[in-house]
């Protein structure tokens, strides 16, 4: 019974350890003390594609979810569907949506052209940084271990920001991302 108990005390630490790290993990501006600046990535989709230009200055002072990533994966696509999704439902209120690709892999460009038009995109512009430390400015915000990090913005101010290590992206936290939504949208009328 003594090894039992120890055993399961062992565990319960590791797993208390572990979920309190993946709370204080950080990744992205900070809010609300950081404004959202502004980088010119080549876009790789949308109404821009093939040149470059910022779309934090494109978007202007409307609400925003901005995702910066470092590869594709079964995660990230299944959170930029669902992205794309809100961004085109939430029309009226000028909601804006990219994803920053931060990766030196020069195959990546049409890989997000296909993912784009695979995936049947309509309002999320997919984008490239090729700096794994992510555009200029931001690489201390940016830490390599953060796979992915969502940025919900408007007035180029932080509202809600979430970070992922490799393979923790699932349902539930995408979820948890669209719930945020109505910290970036107009409040709706009575």
């Amino acid at each position: 019974m003594g090894r039992t108990f120890a055993l399961g005390s062992a565990l319960a630490l590791v797993l208390l350890v572990g979920s309190t790290g993946a709370a204080d993990f950080k990744s992205g501006p900070q809010k609300p003390t950081v404004r959202v600046r502004a980088f010119n990535p080549l876009h790789c989709s949308g109404p821009a594609a093939g040149k470059r230009s910022s779309p934090v200055v494109s978007s202007g002072n409307d609400p925003v979810v901005m995702i910066f990533a470092h590869d594709i994966s079964d995660g990230l696509t299944a959170l930029i569907k669902k992205v794309d999704e809100a961004t085109v439902k939430n029309a009226k209120h000028n909601l804006h949506s990219f994803v920053v690709f931060c990766n030196e892999d020069e195959k990546l460009e049409g890989r997000l052209r296909e993912l784009a038009r695979k995936e049947g995109l309509q309002k999320t512009a997919l984008t490239l940084v090729d700096r794994k430390d992510g555009p200029a400015g931001y690489d201390r915000e940016l830490p390599r271990e953060a796979d992915v990090t969502v940025v919900l913005y408007v007035k180029r101010v932080n509202k809600a920001q979430f970070a992922y290590r490799k393979g923790e992206l699932k349902e539930r936290e995408i979820q948890a991302i669209l719930a945020e939504l109505p910290a970036i949208l107009p409040a709706a009328k009575k």
